[in-house]
């Protein structure tokens, strides 16, 4: 049986906390599972693809499983437009509906 990961963050190391983000802002930690065990994984290196896209190295925290892995993270769409645009970036921002809304 795997592991119940903790969802959450109070840590006052990560930036975020360190920027002055609202007191009710919430870090949802991104732990992306073992696909053979369902443990959580231990990310340890990254590489940047595109200026969207990035792969992570993993490795599962279940020593007894040791499976290691490639992972794709990809930026697929825009929430909150940056106040820092960068005109080679172009990701399309859909207002007021959620991608469960949209058929």
């Amino acid at each position: 049986m795997a592991k119940k990961l903790q969802v959450g963050c109070d840590s006052p190391r990560h930036q975020h906390h360190a920027d002055g983000m609202p007191s009710n802002f919430k870090c949802i930690g991104f732990t992306p599972v073992c696909p053979h065990c369902l443990y959580p994984s231990i990310h340890y290196y990254s590489d940047l693809v595109t200026r969207c896209s990035s792969e992570l190295f993993l490795t599962c925290s279940n020593e007894d499983c040791g499976h290691r892995w490639v992972a794709m993270v990809t930026a697929v769409r825009t929430i909150s437009a940056s106040k820092m645009p960068d005109k080679d970036v172009r990701l399309v921002q859909i207002k007021g509906q959620f991608l469960s809304s949209i058929n």
